[in-house]
């Protein structure tokens, strides 16, 4: 995609989305999530769908996350993120036009629910985008 490209141009260290699309293998349903609003996160990007740089990756020893979490990754890269001067380049998956989707099932770590700022949508919108998978 060329939003990634057009970073990577650029040299920048860690590019992500903004917001998310959710498949729920159980349920059948799908969701758009918005993003973290919270105050503490306002702004992080998603834990999915995360460009980082060899530059980052060799400062940290290709470790993304503390060793000492098996849960809350996304707040363990942010961690290392705000320790470690890098340039980030962010942009909103709905704003372009694309699709990225993370497909739930019985076994996640985040279980597929309405969370805060995130909405049902059709399905078949989904389906559309990535029939392969239907």
């Amino acid at each position: 995609m060329n939003a990634y490209m057009d970073f990577m141009l650029i040299q920048t260290d860690y590019v992500g989305v903004t917001d998310f699309y959710f498949y729920d293998t159980i349920s059948k349903k799908s969701l758009y999530w918005g993003g973290y609003r919270e105050s503490y996160r306002k702004g992080h990007l998603c834990g999915a769908g995360r460009l980082i740089s060899k530059r980052l990756l060799n400062l940290w020893n290709w470790q993304t996350w503390d060793i000492r979490h098996n849960k809350i990754l996304d707040t363990s890269i942010q961690e290392k993120l705000n320790r470690t001067p890098h340039t980030s380049g962010a942009f909103s998956l709905k704003d372009k036009g694309v699709f990225a989707l993370d497909i739930k099932s019985s076994t996640n770590m985040t279980p597929f629910s309405l969370w805060d700022n995130s909405e049902y949508i059709d399905t078949n919108m989904i389906k559309k985008q990535f029939n392969y998978i239907f």
